[in-house]
């Protein structure tokens, strides 16, 4: 039976003999209820998968770092289109006093966009992984 398949918070209710794999089980319930509490505060979905692998990937997905390095590559895709030619973006609006808006290297932007795409595709693999 896979773990997905076994009562999520399941006690062991037999003759109190432990049997092999106990502590696991033990930790994975603890692990589950631990996502479920951190869905509830986040107001989080509760439909993903509760194995424990992918409680794992889960709660790394959540964590603060994950998440503020996404944030941070959002922020970072969104910013590139007050760098890219044609651009408004300049010191002051008056056409006699404007110069020439900056030129970043060949090829710069372009890897930027390629990175970020392929932190977007990683994450909407994550997503992907985690529905049931």
């Amino acid at each position: 039976m896979a773990a997905e398949e076994q009562p999520l918070l399941g006690r062991d209710r037999g003759s109190g003999q432990v049997h092999s794999g106990a502590a696991a089980d033990q930790e994975l319930c603890i692990d589950q209820a631990v996502v479920f509490i951190e869905d509830a505060i986040k107001y989080r979905s509760i439909y993903h998968r509760m194995d424990a692998g992918s409680l794992w990937l889960y709660r790394w997905y959540y964590s603060n770092v994950c998440q503020r390095v996404l944030g941070f590559i959002i922020f970072l895709i969104l910013i590139l289109a007050f760098v890219e030619v044609p651009s408004s973006f300049t010191k002051t609006a008056d056409v006699r006093y404007r110069s020439q808006p900056w030129q970043p290297p060949c090829g710069l932007t372009e890897t930027i966009e390629a990175f970020c795409l392929l932190a977007f595709l990683v994450d909407l693999s994550v997503k992907v992984k985690e529905i049931k």
